[in-house]
């Protein structure tokens, strides 16, 4: 069962990521309506930890196997956020994950899921896309680094 409680008009996420750089690039995501990019990653189900989520996503949206070694603890993002008409309360673990040539190149065709384009991004590209939650973008480009952020976009 997913870390994810609907109370009315309001959701709890439990959610847990990796920044997925190879090189210079980072690897991102978006829904095909979407008109940001964000992390790879998912919910945490019950009694699961955020790395084993994560190894669990990985393996599941990617086919990549990578072990808690292979995950560095980054951040934890608190945010606040309206998505689709919901309010949002989401606790994000955000892990750092450095990888080879295991993905190759461009877009990654095959998915699971056909809501989801996968693609990796050049500091150039960063800069200029829509990253959320934004402290992605400072985290990524190396600009800043807090153990816990608090992003209230709701007020």
């Amino acid at each position: 069962m997913d870390l994810s409680l609907l109370l009315n008009s309001h959701r709890l996420n439990i959610r847990t990521s990796a920044m997925i750089r190879r090189g210079d690039e980072w690897l991102m995501h978006h829904g095909i309506n979407d008109s940001f990019i964000t992390t790879v990653g998912g919910r945490i189900k019950l009694l699961e930890d955020s790395k084993s989520a994560l190894i669990r996503e990985l393996k599941e949206e990617l086919d990549l196997v990578v072990s808690e070694n292979d995950l560095q603890f980054q951040t934890m993002i608190e945010g606040f956020f309206d998505y689709n008409g919901t309010n949002y309360h989401e606790l994000l673990f955000v892990y750092l994950l450095e990888i080879g040539d295991e993905l190759g190149d461009g877009e990654i065709f095959a998915q699971p899921d056909d809501q989801f384009i996968f693609k990796f991004y050049s500091k150039e590209e960063l800069l200029r896309e829509s990253i959320k939650p934004h402290e992605l973008k400072s985290l990524m480009l190396e600009e800043e680094h807090d153990v816990h952020y608090i992003a209230n976009l709701l007020n």
